[in-house]
């Protein structure tokens, strides 16, 4: 019996190499306390490596695939965080300003002790 693996390494029918992406789900922003945004800062840095090493095998633009930090927000989460800690209207704020606000909360951390 012939080993079918062996028939395409031998010359048989073979297919190109094209690399295959499963698409990155960025994290999302569901609520505004300490610990969330923690977690939510370290699993935007590891979706930011993955996308960039994805950008560089694939030849995709880095910058056209990423999702916003505004579209990682529930929308009423992101109304509520732009009013209540930015007294900004949601629509104007940036990308930037979302994530100095958020490095501001993670460095507030308040001890009880």
């Amino acid at each position: 019996m012939e080993n079918k693996h062996t028939e395409l390494s031998e010359g048989g029918p073979s297919t190109g190499s094209v690399p295959l992406f499963t698409p990155l789900s960025p994290p999302a922003i569901t609520s505004i306390s300490h610990e969330a945004l923690v977690k939510w800062k370290r699993e935007r840095r590891e979706y930011e490596a993955k996308l960039r090493s994805r950008c560089r095998v694939s030849g995709e633009d880095y910058a056209a695939v990423i999702q916003s930090v505004r579209d990682s927000f529930n929308t009423d989460v992101l109304d509520v965080f732009c009013e209540m800690w930015m007294e900004k209207k949601a629509a104007s704020v940036t990308d930037d300003m979302l994530i100095a606000e958020i490095d501001k909360i993670i460095g507030s951390v308040k001890n009880n002790t």
